[in-house]
């Protein structure tokens, strides 16, 4: 039971780490290869500007949201 109880947590920590983190970090691939320019301007100024900020987001999501309301998280606090 808490076997599984821990997979899910890993599971759902790794989804969320993906979400949080995967758009800025695809954008930085991108602008290192060239495909997108380095000075953002426009619209992907505040795409990057929400890209960074969902990357902050992650630690709030799983600090607050994701080990908080678990019965696992309860011990790892």
């Amino acid at each position: 039971m808490l076997c599984q109880q821990v997979v899910k947590m890993l599971v759902a920590v790794v989804v969320l780490f993906a979400i949080c983190w995967g758009p800025m970090l695809i954008d930085n691939v991108l602008t290192a290869y060239g495909y997108l320019p380095r000075i953002k301007g426009g619209t992907h100024k505040h795409l990057n500007t929400v890209f960074q900020l969902m990357a902050y987001f992650n630690r709030y999501v799983q600090t607050k949201g994701l080990y908080r309301r678990s019965n696992v998280g309860e011990s790892l606090i």
